[in-house]
């Protein structure tokens, strides 16, 4: 699949050259907002991952806080064998 849109971009690369005879700085500008859209769409993916990585950290602390016994434990604390005396 990589080869193939490398392969894309040389043939249309070739095409805006030979056959519409436009120069290599207009053909290299037709080409940039491709990569100008994928670093913008990278950048919205990574605030969106971080939010949502955000949200599942609270959710779980949430159910962890839910689910924890609000009762102390029934048994007792073991007393040193010093305070006995």
């Amino acid at each position: 699949m990589i080869a193939g849109m490398y392969g894309l971009q040389h043939i249309g690369a070739l095409h805006l050259q030979r056959v519409l005879g436009l120069g290599e700085l207009t053909t290299g500008l037709a080409f940039l907002p491709a990569p100008v859209a994928i670093a913008i769409a990278i950048g919205i993916g990574i605030g969106i991952g971080i939010g949502i990585g955000i949200l599942m950290l609270g959710l779980s602390a949430a159910s962890s806080a839910a689910s924890a016994p609000t009762t102390p434990s029934s048994r007792a604390a073991p007393s040193s064998p010093s305070a006995s005396r």
